[in-house]
């Protein structure tokens, strides 16, 4: 009969068979872990969606008073916002940069026609302003027309 030292020597001396019960088990044993991290949330599992309940708010019981109550004031109406400044692109090709210079990154280049929204007003020749797909950034005001509303 075998003992359990004399098997773990012919084991380890059978590199093949070594492998054979390695490699299954060490496979197994990720996968239980990553079922585990899963289920807690660390892998973006549905237990890492927190809930969050608000507390009851509970009005109070309404008593009878002899006391008149203020009429509320109302309220200012809101100031209209003018609507935003489209621009439109006259140049063949134009520079967005992320900062307001020639040395600012590249952020991508617009076509002619491309339309922009005017974020802020012109500066040292350049303009803030916002892409069709949401790019912000400068570019040189000289290259822009304000586009037509009509």
């Amino acid at each position: 009969m075998e003992t359990a030292k004399t098997w773990i020597v012919r084991l380890l001396a059978d590199r093949r068979r070594l492998l054979r019960l390695i490699v299954p088990a060490a496979a197994t044993l990720l996968l239980v872990i990553v079922a585990i991290a899963w289920g807690a949330g660390r892998l973006g599992g549905p237990a890492s969606q927190q809930t969050t309940t608000s507390p009851a708010v509970t009005e109070p019981a309404a008593t009878a008073t002899s006391a008149p109550t203020a009429t509320p004031r109302p309220t200012a109406s809101p100031t209209p916002t003018q609507p935003p400044v489209i621009l439109v692109v006259s140049a063949r090709r134009l520079n967005l940069r992320d900062a307001p210079s020639r040395d600012g990154t590249l952020l991508t280049t617009l076509d002619n026609g491309d339309q922009l929204v005017q974020l802020s007003e012109p500066q040292d020749d350049w303009v803030e302003v916002r892409t069709e797909d949401g790019l912000t950034g400068y570019v040189f005001a000289q290259y822009v027309t304000e586009a037509d509303n009509g």
